[in-house]
C-alpha cells in the first residue's frame, strides 16, 4: 500500500472508537444451559429492543475508514506474511499445547465448507491451542485461529455433544478472517507503521489510535484486534450459516451466544423469586455488541422475523386503486388463482406494478389475485426465503394454485421456499435469476459509487452515510458465486435435505431476451 493510499486513508479518519471490556460475574459452566436456563435467556434476548438508526450510524465515521481500506486491501500473501510474524510473536510468549487430533480433523473440515474467494490458496488454515487461562478464541488473519485451552476443555468431548457450539466459536474466527475483519487490522496496524515513519498529519497518535475502525489490541493482549459490533454481527451471521451447511443443529450451535449471555447475566441460571425482579443488566460499551442482542439477531434469521415487519411481507394489489395493502390471514381460498410477484436485489415495492397493470386488463387475468411480496435488499436470501415462507402460511390455504414471477435475486428466495420447505406452487417463472451466483455481486463497489455519486445532491456525508450503509448487507455475500448460501441451496436441489426434488418442469427460465411488454 503506497504512502499516497496511507494519507488519504488516515486523513479519511472521522471518529470511531473501538475498546475491549469485559463483563465479570459469578463463575458459569456450559452445563449450567439448562432447557430452562434457555428459556430464559431466549426471552431476554426476544425482549431486546433492535438498534435504532441513530444506533445504527452512530459508527458512520468510522466506517469512512473502513469503507476506504476495504477498497484498497492487501494481498493475501502480504496478509499471511503478517498473520505469520503475529503467530510467532504468540507462539513465542505462551505455552502452546497439542490439538486433538479429531478437534483438528473437524477444524480443516470446517474450513473446507468455506466460500472458495474467503479462503485463498495462499492461507493455510491452522488451529492453535495455548495454555492459558482465558475462555476465548481468536484469530490472526491468514487462516491462523487460536482457541485457550480453559475454553476448549468446556466446550469440546470427542462426541458431537458439545460440537456445534465449538464449531460456531471457531467458525466466527474463520467469518472475521473470510470476510476481511482481520485483514482490515493488519492494514490500520499498517497505517500506524506508516504515520510513524513520516507521514505526518498533526494527529497524535493515541488519538490516531481510537480513530481507527477496526482497532489493534494493547500489546499483551491475546486477541489482537477489537472489532465493531456491525463485524461482531456479520461474523456471527457467517458462523451460523457455515455450522448450517455443515450439517449442525444450528439451535444447538446457538448455545455458544447463549453461553456468553449466561456470563453476562448468571443471575437467569435460576428461576426468578415471586415479587423480586431481576437486577438490570450492567451498562456495555457502544462498541461492544451485547450478546443478547446478538443471540435475538441469529433468532431472527432462523425464523425469518424482519427488522420492520410493517414494511415487509405480502401486499395485495388493488385493481381499483392500482395500490397495495397488506393482505389478510387466509385471504386466498382453496381453488383461488393467484400470482405472487418477487422483487430482485435493487427493486422495491411496485417493482412489477406495470406489469400488474397489463396483465389486469387482459381478460385471461380477470379471475387473478396478484400479490407482492417485499423483503429487505440487505438481510439474507435465507432470512428472505424464511419470512416468504411464513407469510404464505399466513396468507394462503394453499399454494397449489399460485405461480410465481420472479426477478434476479427474488428467484433464490423462492427456491428457499420450494426446495428448503418443499413448499408448494404451480408455476415459477425467473427472469435473470443468478442461480449460480453472480460474478457481477463483486461489482457491488461500482453501484456504491453510483449511488454515491447520485446522492451527492443530499450534501457529502449523507451521500458517503447512505453508500456505505447499503454495502453492509449480507445478499451481496450470498450472491457470489460458490456462497455459503447457493452451497446450501445445491443441497437442497439434488435432494440432500428432501427425498422429493422439484420437478424442472415447474421453472421457467428467462434469459437473454428482450421482454416486451
Amino acid at each position: 500500500m503506497g504512502r499516497f493510499a496511507c494519507r488519504l486513508l488516515l486523513c479519511a479518519a472521522i471518529s470511531a472508537r473501538c475498546a475491549a471490556s469485559s463483563v465479570a460475574g459469578p463463575e458459569v459452566q456450559p452445563s449450567d444451559l439448562t432447557v430452562d436456563v434457555i428459556r430464559r435467556i431466549d426471552q431476554a434476548a426476544r425482549d431486546r429492543p433492535l438498534e435504532s438508526r441513530v444506533q445504527n450510524v452512530a459508527g458512520f465515521h468510522g466506517d469512512v475508514v473502513s469503507w476506504l481500506v476495504s477498497r484498497a486491501p492487501l494481498s493475501p500473501a502480504e496478509e499471511v506474511d503478517r498473520a505469520a510474524a503475529l503467530h510467532a510473536e504468540i507462539c513465542g510468549a505462551r505455552k502452546v499445547v497439542p490439538t486433538p487430533v479429531a478437534l483438528a480433523a473437524d477444524f480443516q473440515a470446517l474450513t473446507a465448507r468455506m466460500p472458495p474467494d474467503m479462503r485463498p490458496a495462499e492461507f493455510r488454515f491452522t488451529l492453535t491451542v495455548l495454555d492459558e487461562p482465558e475462555r476465548k478464541a481468536f484469530s490472526g488473519g491468514g487462516g491462523f485461529v487460536y482457541i485457550t485451552r480453559s475454553l476448549l476443555k468446556e466446550l469440546y468431548d470427542e462426541g458431537a455433544e458439545r460440537q456445534p457450539r465449538l464449531d460456531f466459536c471457531l467458525a466466527r474466527e474463520l467469518g472475521h478472517i473470510g470476510l476481511g475483519h482481520c485483514r482490515r487490522g493488519h492494514e490500520l496496524k499498517l497505517l500506524e507503521d506508516e504515520s510513524k515513519r513520516g507521514i505526518d498529519l498533526g494527529i497524535d497518535r493515541d488519538v490516531l489510535r481510537s480513530l481507527l475502525h477496526t482497532a489493534v489490541a494493547a500489546g499483551g493482549s491475546l486477541a489482537r484486534f477489537l472489532y465493531t459490533p456491525q463485524q461482531e454481527f456479520a461474523a456471527d451471521l457467517f458462523a451460523l450459516h457455515l455450522c448450517r451447511n455443515a450439517r449442525h443443529d444450528t439451535d444447538r450451535a446457538l448455545d455458544a451466544i447463549r453461553y456468553e449471555c449466561l456470563r453476562a447475566r448468571p443471575d437467569l441460571a435460576a428461576p426468578a423469586e415471586p415479587g423480586v425482579e431481576r437486577p438490570a443488566a450492567g451498562p456495555r460499551p457502544a462498541d461492544q455488541p451485547d450478546p443478547f442482542l446478538r443471540l435475538k439477531r441469529l433468532q431472527m434469521e432462523l425464523s425469518g422475523e424482519p427488522d420492520s415487519a410493517a414494511a415487509y411481507g405480502l401486499f395485495i394489489y388493488d385493481r381499483e386503486t392500482s395500490e397495495f395493502r397488506r393482505a389478510a390471514e387466509q385471504s386466498l381460498a382453496v381453488g383461488d388463482r393467484a400470482v405472487v410477484f418477487i422483487h430482485g436485489l435493487e427493486g422495491n415495492g411496485g417493482f412489477y406494478l406495470p406489469l400488474m397493470k397489463e396483465v389486469a386488463r387482459n381478460q385471461r387475468g380477470a379471475n387473478l389475485e396478484f400479490f407482492e411480496f417485499r423483503f429487505p435488499n440487505d438481510q439474507s436470501l435465507a432470512r428472505s426465503g424464511e419470512y416468504l415462507t411464513r407469510e404464505l402460511a399466513r396468507v394462503c390455504t394453499t399454494c397449489r394454485d399460485v405461480d410465481f414471477v420472479c426477478h434476479s435475486a427474488g428467484g433464490l428466495v423462492f427456491r428457499y421456499f420450494a426446495e428448503v420447505h418443499n413448499g408448494e406452487f404451480c408455476k415459477a417463472i425467473f427472469q435473470a435469476t443468478p442461480h449460480a451466483g453472480s460474478e457481477l455481486a463483486r461489482l457491488r463497489t461500482l453501484l456504491e459509487a453510483g449511488q454515491f455519486l447520485k446522492g451527492l445532491k443530499l450534501g457529502f456525508p449523507e451521500s458517503l452515510e447512505q453508500a456505505i450503509l447499503d454495502g453492509r448487507g449480507q445478499i451481496a455475500y450470498d450472491l457470489h458465486p460458490g456462497s455459503l448460501f447457493l452451497e446450501y441451496m445445491r443441497a437442497a436441489s439434488c435432494g440432500e435435505l428432501h427425498a422429493d426434488e422439484i420437478p424442472a418442469r415447474e421453472y421457467e427460465h428467462l434469459r437473454r431476451q428482450r421482454l416486451g411488454r
